[in-house]
């Protein structure tokens, strides 16, 4: 069973160097436990593009 873990940030606040630090030990602990797939960051929001597939014509 693979899960996907998705942190939002809208970058007023990316956090403490404590969490940075708690959440680079959870990513070590998942490598250790051969659970680490895949991790990367993604660009500004302002370099976003929004898909809707809902209707009858792409968006």
């Amino acid at each position: 069973m693979q899960y996907l873990i998705n942190v939002i940030d809208d970058r007023s606040e990316s956090g403490t160097v404590e969490e940075a630090a708690a959440i680079d030990a959870f990513n070590e602990k998942l490598v250790a436990g051969g659970h680490w797939v895949f991790a990367a960051g993604l660009a500004d929001p302002s370099a976003s593009t929004v898909i809707d597939g809902r209707g009858d014509d792409p968006v």
